[in-house]
C-alpha cells in the first residue's frame, strides 16, 4: 500500500494488519510504520476489542513504538491499569504492564494497582515477565513514599533469589541496587 507520511492508517487497516501477518517481525514493522499520533490512538483502540488475538497483537505493536510515540498514551494510564487488573490473558497483561512502565508514575499512585502489583511480584503462579514488570512498577511507586518504600525493600529481600528464576533474580538484584543509589530503574 502507497502511503504518504502525512496520511494515517484507520483502525480497520491497522486491525486488517494486525490479524493478516504470519510472523513476529510484522510487528515491528507495523510499529516502525506509524506516522501519527492517530494511529497509535487507533492502535489503542484496539486493545479493547473483542477478539483476543486482535487485542494481544495491538498491546505486541505498541510495545514496539518508538519511545517517541509514549507520550501518545499518558492521559491513558487509568485505562491501561484498569485493563490489566482485568485482562484474563497473561500474554496480553504483560505487555499491558510493559505499556504501563513505559509512563511516567501519576501522584497520587494508585493503591489498587500497588497492591496488584505487591501480590503478584511475590506470586509464584504468575508468569516470570508478568511477575518482572509488577516488581518494577512497584518500585517506581514507592520509590517516592518513604513510609511505602521500607515495606517494598522487605517484599523484595524476602524473595529468596536461590529460589528465583534468573530473570527476576536479575531484577530483584536491580531494583536492591537502584533503591541503594536512590535511583530509578532504567525504562527501557
Amino acid at each position: 500500500m502507497n502511503r504518504s507520511n502525512d496520511s494515517s492508517r484507520t483502525v480497520a487497516e491497522l486491525r486488517d494488519e494486525l490479524l493478516g501477518f504470519t510472523h513476529p517481525s510484522a510487528v515491528r514493522r507495523i510499529a516502525s510504520a506509524v506516522r501519527s499520533a492517530d494511529e497509535v490512538q487507533a492502535l489503542y483502540a484496539l486493545l479493547s476489542a473483542g477478539e483476543e488475538p486482535l487485542a494481544y497483537r495491538a498491546a505486541w505493536t505498541l510495545c514496539h513504538l518508538a519511545p517517541t510515540w509514549d507520550a501518545v498514551l499518558r492521559d491513558r494510564y487509568d485505562e491501561l491499569v484498569a485493563a490489566a487488573l482485568d485482562c484474563p490473558h497473561a500474554g496480553r497483561r504483560r505487555l499491558l504492564l510493559a505499556l504501563l512502565y513505559r509512563q511516567p508514575q501519576p501522584e497520587p499512585l494508585r493503591v489498587d494497582f500497588l497492591d496488584f502489583c505487591l501480590d503478584a511480584m511475590t506470586d509464584p503462579a504468575q508468569p516470570h515477565a508478568v511477575r518482572m514488570y509488577c516488581m518494577k512498577l512497584a518500585c517506581e511507586m514507592c520509590r517516592t513514599q518513604k513510609d511505602l518504600l521500607h515495606e517494598f525493600r522487605t517484599l523484595v529481600e524476602l524473595l529468596e533469589p536461590d529460589l528465583l528464576p534468573p530473570s527476576l533474580r536479575a531484577v530483584r538484584r536491580n531494583v536492591l541496587a537502584a533503591l541503594d543509589r536512590n535511583r530509578p530503574l532504567p525504562r527501557r
